[in-house]
């Protein structure tokens, strides 16, 4: 299945990136998911695939009381060359 059709398989890499990102955003009291700077889904997510997140901080600035972060995302997929989104996420951590 290519994820071009149905904008709620289109999705579900975006959908899988909050629950992957929970062990790199545990040390703090509460962080708030800001918003998405820029998405792109290049590949499919084919059904029982296994996923992995790399993220990379791209910036880090004092804001409001708060650190905001922005990371540069991508979910892989075992076995296929292109990544199933690429997205700039922007979150705000308050200590």
């Amino acid at each position: 299945m290519r994820a071009t059709g149905d904008p709620a398989a289109r999705n579900l890499p975006l959908g899988l990136v909050i629950p992957l990102l929970g062990e790199l955003l545990g040390g703090a009291r509460m962080w708030v998911n800001y918003g998405l700077n820029r998405v792109r889904f290049p590949g499919p997510l084919p059904a029982d695939a296994f996923v992995r997140l790399h993220a990379s901080v791209m910036e880090v600035v004092t804001k409001d009381g708060a650190v905001q972060v922005t990371l540069d995302l991508t979910v892989e997929v075992q076995h296929q060359a292109e990544p199933a989104c690429v997205a700039e996420a922007v979150f705000r951590y308050y200590p």
